[in-house]
């Protein structure tokens, strides 16, 4: 007997456009998949279910290279579908993704691991890149939101039982046999054009932390200044009092991958570009 939760996704999925439909159950389907924590070039990503998430940095884009080749949950990739890469969410699950420069915005099927480069927070297809204004430049400051219930009613079309669409905490560090995935090469455009300055569409920062001690992030904050200046941002979450760690602003994508660099290599591997 069907359950109540999956005579609500059928109802939704009856109720769909063509374009909905496309991102929920495509032609060519792969299977759900969560996946293991993994590693790759000495930085851990440990994907999980995250219903909340929300994040502004850098996306860039791929295509012709990959085009026809599999993705991490066993679909094709096509240049032309609008579909993306993501270091950690379910596949599939389906995001907006809204160009912070030009205010245009694009809903994508995630069914790929990536960009494993730099600060980039997602990596999109050639058509959904040309779609938000993104394919010429080949990256940009962008705003990445999930939607649960479309992503929810993608997980149930490839097979995820219900019980696997609970929401998940961080798994432990000590991993064995972590998943492998293959570092992409060449991906988007070259990388010299991902140097152009941005006036609009927020301000870029390299996060190096956040804590619940402001005592802490201000001795971060000190021990970051030689890299570039640091600063102290206090934020809620959650209903908690946070202090970000923000190294910044700066003017450029490169300038941000310099600086991002450096705080890694100094020990803060999950550091990142953020925008706002």
């Amino acid at each position: 007997m069907k359950t109540v939760f999956s005579l609500l996704i059928l109802g939704f999925l009856a109720a769909c456009g063509s374009t909905n439909q496309d991102l929920i159950n495509p032609a060519d389907k792969g299977m759900f998949k969560i996946g293991k924590p993994y590693q790759i070039n000495g930085k851990w990503y440990r994907p999980s279910v995250d219903w909340d998430y929300d994040e502004t940095g850098i996306a860039s884009w791929y295509g012709a290279p990959f085009h026809g080749r599999p993705t991490a949950n066993g679909e094709v990739f096509d240049k032309e579908q609008l579909t993306a890469a993501h270091t950690t969410l379910p596949l599939p699950s389906v995001v907006r993704v809204t160009n912070l420069d030009t205010d245009k915005e694009v809903v994508v099927r995630i069914n790929d691991r990536g960009p494993f480069v730099g600060g980039r927070i997602i990596d999109l297809s050639y058509a959904a890149a040309k779609s938000i204004g993104m394919d010429r430049t080949g990256t940009g400051k962008v705003r990445v939101q999930i939607l649960p219930e479309e992503s929810k009613q993608a997980a149930l079309a490839a097979g995820a039982r219900e019980e696997q669409l609970v929401a998940s905490g961080a798994p432990a560090r000590s991993i064995e046999n972590p998943e492998v995935y293959e570092t992409p090469v060449a991906r988007g455009v070259a990388p010299e054009r991902s140097g152009r300055a941005y006036s609009d569409g927020g301000v870029m920062f390299v996060q190096a932390g956040a804590f619940s001690s402001k005592d802490n992030a201000y001795q971060l904050a000190n021990s970051l200044n030689s890299i570039y200046t640091a600063n102290v941002a206090p934020t809620v979450s959650g209903g908690k009092q946070l202090y970000r760690v923000r190294l910044g602003p700066v003017n450029t994508v490169n300038e941000a991958d310099d600086v991002l660099a450096k705080v890694v290599s100094s020990g803060h591997d999950s550091a990142k570009i953020v925008v706002e």
